[in-house]
């Protein structure tokens, strides 16, 4: 009996080698979007810790330079929140298309390998006939050689 062998192998092969690429890359796209939100949270806090910085100067003594240094500040700090958020933006979009790369290459590896195993119960249903056939031949061999020895 020849041995079982999977025509799509190396298409299955090649899938799971896409499949790991796709999940560093997945990865990767991951941490880069936390890293992203983690810069954004940053910004964030530090724009609410100047505003509560802003309103302790205006309720206590006027320094005028010091207000105006947080006047100036703020723009920019709020500047930079919006850049950040399209930083995250842009890594959230990024996270997306490779999650759904990932999805589909796992669909096409799951299709492959139900493949595989219908293939592989196919194969042994033969198996175990080709046995069924020798083990009959043997048994009517075996029979006829008594038959031909009791005579």
């Amino acid at each position: 009996m020849r041995r079982f062998k999977f025509k799509l192998q190396t298409n299955l092969d090649l899938v799971y080698k896409r499949e790991e690429l796709l999940k560093q890359e997945f990865f990767q796209q991951q941490k880069r979007f936390n890293q992203e939100m983690k810069a954004l949270k940053q910004l964030r806090e530090r724009c609410q810790q100047l505003q509560d910085e802003m309103r302790g100067v205006v309720q206590g003594t006027l320094n005028l330079a010091r207000i105006k240094l947080y006047n100036d500040f703020f723009p920019m700090l709020l500047k930079q929140i919006k850049q950040q958020s399209i930083q995250v933006e842009s890594a959230r979009q990024d996270l997306e298309s490779a999650r759904h790369a990932l999805m589909k290459i796992v669909k096409e590896k799951k299709i492959l390998e139900k493949l595989r195993q219908r293939q592989w119960e196919i194969y042994q249903q033969e198996v175990l006939r080709e046995e069924q056939k020798v083990i009959d031949e043997l048994a009517v061999t075996g029979f006829y050689r008594h038959m031909n020895s009791s005579t």
